[in-house]
């Protein structure tokens, strides 16, 4: 009895904290793309207008195809798309209003565009003598996925030095997981293990207790017994 007390006492232990200490993988599914999805928000400053800084920005056609899974600490790169620079020559008016924001959907977890604000900044001169004409840089976004769990979105940093396409890199990286299944309290882990090794120990005395009885009532007398009765009665 008290072998099979501690057993399931023992076992109740691991099955509840094994349980609760569990963490799933997070999957990744990348949204469309689109004017509600994956897309550039440029300001005023990029064009072909006089006073512009002429400069192409394409969104990966297949990003619709992303999709991915990570545990806590791994990470995930894909193209985002790409920005080709198309000036000859940078004046200082073509300086300006150079806003640039990057917009990823994810469909799965379901968190909605996440915006990655760049900074850019254009360097007068001609884009032909090899310095740098035009740097676009990013921060990371840190986005939770619920009160537990959250991921990095960084993009990858562009620097130009001559007319060129250059790739925009998206990097993701699972800084913690969704919430695991809540871990009883010691004082409840407790109380249940023993009322259910308590409620195994009932079933298994009255199981003994039945058996005994069924032996009791179904062993005939020995002629000895028979004998003994027999005596006693005579003597009355």
């Amino acid at each position: 009895m008290r072998r099979l007390l501690t057993i399931v006492v023992v076992c109740g232990v691991v099955a509840a904290v094994s349980g609760g200490a569990s963490w799933a993988a997070v999957q990744f599914d990348v949204g469309v793309n689109g004017p509600a999805g994956n897309r550039w928000a440029l300001g005023s400053g990029w064009g072909t207008q006089s006073g512009q800084l002429d400069a192409g920005f394409s969104v990966n056609p297949d990003l619709p195809n992303v999709a991915f899974s990570l545990n806590v600490g791994q990470s995930k790169s894909f193209k985002f798309g790409t920005v080709q620079l198309r000036e000859n020559d940078i004046s200082r008016d073509e300086t300006n209003n150079l806003g640039v924001t990057a917009y990823l959907l994810f469909a799965k977890p379901q968190v909605g565009p996440v915006a990655l604000p760049g900074e850019a900044v254009a360097f007068t001169g001609s884009v032909c003598d090899w310095a740098n004409d035009v740097k676009i840089s990013f921060d990371p976004i840190y986005v939770n996925i619920d009160n537990c769990g959250k991921f990095k979105v960084d993009f990858s940093d562009l620097c130009f030095d001559k007319c060129e396409t250059l790739c925009v890199n998206a990097c993701v990286t699972l800084c913690s997981g969704p919430c695991p299944p809540s871990v009883p309290e010691p004082m409840t882990l407790a109380v249940w293990s023993l009322l259910g090794a308590s409620w195994c120990g009932v079933r298994v005395w009255r199981r003994r207790r039945s058996e005994l009885e069924r032996v009791t009532l179904r062993t005939p007398w020995t002629p000895e017994n028979r004998e003994a009765i027999r005596q006693i009665v005579a003597r009355r």
